[in-house]
């Protein structure tokens, strides 16, 4: 049974970041609302984590600085979208999977039977942070509404 929910887990995690990659060459070149479902997209997936890292603190020692700490990561992906200015926003959500990384190794680094799913969190995390650099060089920090 743990193999199946890691492996429908992976796979699931994965499917998640395609959608990133998927919008940055219509965000570079421009293309529609290209860069508005790109943010739009990041804030929710965002703020999806961060609702997941609020579930998985209630149970750990650290939970109460995590909880409050999940929330209001939730409103910072939540702020992201409504800032005037579409490079600060994606700066943001950027920094918000960082920061989620971080809070989900916080919370589980002592677990020995999670540490594949910190690997998993790690390399895509660094795959969807990718897109957000690949979009904000590209784009030259001048990405439209």
């Amino acid at each position: 049974m743990k193999a199946t929910v890691r492996g429908v887990s992976t796979v699931l995690t994965y499917l998640g970041a395609l959608p990133f990659w998927l919008l940055v060459l219509p965000v570079i070149l421009q293309v529609g609302a290209a860069s508005q479902l790109f943010a739009a997209y990041g804030s929710i997936i965002a703020a999806f984590m961060a609702g997941a890292l609020w579930g998985g603190a209630q149970a750990s020692a650290s939970g109460l600085g995590i909880i409050v700490l999940s929330n209001l990561l939730a409103l910072a992906s939540f702020a992201s979208v409504l800032i005037g200015s579409p490079a600060l926003g994606l700066s943001i959500q950027m920094a918000l999977y960082l920061v989620l990384l971080a809070c989900d190794f916080s919370l589980l680094s002592d677990r020995a039977d999670l540490r594949w799913y910190l690997r998993l969190r790690s390399r895509v995390t660094a795959l969807v942070v990718l897109s957000y650099v690949v979009v904000l060089i590209h784009a030259g920090f001048n990405i439209s509404r």
